[in-house]
């Protein structure tokens, strides 16, 4: 008699399951996906492999290729190495970590962008103190002729955090420099400051012309006289959960300064209801433009600082303007496909039409304008 036993069997995939493979788009280009398995990445100079510390297999995208139905194709290549798992000591953080770089290769030129991952800083390339809050944020992007390999730009970001509790942080970007190398290296810095309890972006210091070191990013030398400092402030309404909706907007440099109020709502400065932008206000030129809205949060009058007055009104169903009246009692008519959302019909103030026809997906398979010489004929200039 036989001895009864249990067969086990796996079913191996050659490949990702319901993975995104092609596109049709409305327009008539056609854009092809193929993937690859991150254990399949090998360096192109030495051979090994590119993610030997990740434990599983992950689909990536390796190619993308967009023709655009004209016979024009672009093919876009990428190459990830690196990756891995982040394995804190508190078991629930740990969660996939992002590759330490993703290469990017479009016709002749290469990007390659390098991500934090919550391990050891890479302070030498850039990478400003690293931890579990930054991972997934890039440091460090760098532009190659794809034929040459010569380095043509640079841009090094600078991260910061701040302790929230409960464990969160807020992270934050608070530099930006970037080094042109196409012709007499220059390289220009960004500095942004932000409100740490609301996230809002409070300075912009664009310094300029600045020298810094092209591995750390870190600045060194600073040229003056060709900086611009932008400040910002926001009107809060804790009750409607509004809180970053910009107030005051002043934008000033070593000659000059100017300013802008922005007043929502028909209230003063600083109060806010619906965030309807209701007034401009340019305090530098003394110019003011202002709006008004309906029930449902859509321009309907717009007066410049001229006082000369712009009327829109909207379909029935409040989802496109169907006429526009100018200062001057011009108006101008559309209708949309409700297909999807292009003018089917322009009516130019003084009658002239163009009415495009679509076929069924969405694409134009027909213009045709007013003849300048009888308007009340339209002629085909596409078909």
């Amino acid at each position: 008699q036989l001895a009864s036993y249990t067969v086990n069997k796996v079913y191996l995939n050659d490949g990702g399951t319901n993975m995104l493979t092609h596109i049709s788009t409305s327009q008539g280009s056609e854009i092809d996906i193929d993937y690859q398995s991150t254990a399949q990445y090998h360096d192109p100079v030495s051979g090994e492999l590119t993610n030997p510390n990740l434990p599983y297999l992950l689909q990536t995208v390796k190619q993308i290729n967009i023709n655009d139905g004209l016979n024009n194709e672009t093919v876009i290549d990428y190459q990830y190495s690196g990756g891995m798992q982040y394995l804190g000591d508190n078991i629930l953080d740990r969660k996939f970590a992002g590759f330490a770089q993703v290469e990017k290769t479009i016709a002749d030129t290469k990007t390659i962008t390098y991500y934090h991952q919550g391990n050891e800083s890479n302070s030498s390339q850039g990478e400003y103190q690293d931890s579990y809050y930054k991972i997934g944020k890039p440091y460090r992007q760098e532009t190659y002729d794809n034929n040459t390999d010569e380095l043509l730009n640079q841009t090094i970001y600078k991260w910061e955090e701040t302790d929230l509790g409960h464990d969160n942080s807020f992270v934050y970007n608070t530099q930006k420099s970037t080094t042109d190398f196409t012709s007499i290296a220059k390289s220009t810095a960004v500095q942004y400051q932000y409100d740490l309890i609301s996230g809002n972006l409070l300075t912009e210091n664009n310094l300029g012309e600045v020298v810094v070191d092209i591995g750390t990013g870190e600045i060194t030398n600073q040229l003056a006289g060709d900086e611009k400092d932008t400040d910002y402030d926001y009107a809060q309404n804790a009750e409607e959960h509004i809180l970053a909706a910009p107030k005051t907007k002043v934008i000033s440099d070593s000659t000059d300064n100017k300013q802008q109020n922005l007043y929502y709502d028909n209230l003063p400065l600083g109060e806010i209801d619906k965030v309807n932008l209701t007034k401009e206000d340019y305090i530098e030129q003394d110019v003011e433009v202002n709006r008004n809205f309906n029930d449902l949060g859509l321009v309907i009058q717009e007066i410049s600082p001229k006082n000369a007055t712009t009327t829109i009104a909207y379909d029935s169903n409040n989802l496109y303007p169907v006429s526009i009246t100018d200062p001057l009692n011009n108006v101008s008519y559309t209708e949309y496909n409700l297909r999807n959302g292009q003018v089917a019909t322009s009516t130019a103030p003084n009658g002239l039409m163009t009415v495009n026809t679509f076929e069924a997906l969405g694409r134009i398979s027909k213009v045709q304008i007013s003849d300048p010489t009888n308007p009340s004929n339209l002629v085909t200039t596409q078909e």
